[in-house]
């Protein structure tokens, strides 16, 4: 085994049992709590008075563990909640209801901590405005993909100032403001792998607004 092979598993172990330790430390015992507002749709109708029931869900290295009834209670008549729950750590929470439930909601847990979902709705829809300012004219057409839509939108003449709106769709998850994807200047460029670090790369985090007008987020582009 040549000396690189035994430092890169040193390190890969190393990293795991920095993973599992930050997980052990935070799966201390005690309660963390969650809140949020459980929501119909865009016109603001309120799951008033559900009876709540929290699982939870956590995953290690090829294992994974079950907290079924980790807490439960009721929304209130705006639909808003905050229900206490055993402390298991990072993991992965469900919440049911008398009318449905969310699934797949990330939390981390912490005996005294805090996880905010904010506003969760049966469906939503949401959109987005992106002002593309460039520096200098460009004679290659400019591609931009919207990586989670899978959409890919061609501006040309690729100078002065172009728009693209954007509406989505979401359904029994939390909201999701997040615009990602890439750009490239060329079919070439824009099909050439994207790394991390690549100045190709576009991640608004408050891109959407939901159940709103949209808002205009400027893109500099060189």
């Amino acid at each position: 085994m040549t000396q690189r092979s035994i430092l890169s598993i040193t390190l890969s172990c190393l990293l795991l049992a920095a993973l599992n330790g930050c997980n052990k430390a935070r799966d201390n015992g005690g309660t963390f709590t969650v809140k949020g507002q459980w929501l119909k749709d865009c016109s603001g109708a309120a799951h008033s008075g559900e009876l709540l029931t929290i699982d939870l869900k956590r995953y290690g290295f090829n294992s994974k563990e079950t907290f079924d009834n980790a807490g439960s209670g009721l929304t209130d008549a705006d639909g808003r909640f905050s229900n206490t729950c055993e402390n298991h750590g990072v993991a992965e929470l469900s919440i049911t209801g008398t009318q449905g439930g969310f699934g797949g909601l990330d939390v981390m847990g912490g005996d005294g901590n805090i996880d905010d979902l904010g506003i969760l709705y049966d469906e939503y829809t949401a959109s987005a405005t992106l002002k593309f300012s460039f520096a200098r004219p460009h004679a290659d057409t400019f591609f931009v993909t919207d990586g989670i839509a899978r959409d890919t939108f061609k501006l040309f003449p690729a100078s002065g100032t172009k728009y693209i709106s954007l509406t989505k769709w979401g359904r029994g998850e939390r909201t999701n403001r997040v615009f990602q994807g890439h750009y490239g200047f060329g079919r070439a460029d824009f099909s050439r792998p994207v790394n991390s670090g690549d100045s190709r790369i576009l991640l608004l985090t408050d891109a959407f607004q939901i159940c709103a007008p949209a808002d205009t987020t400027l893109i500099a582009i060189p």
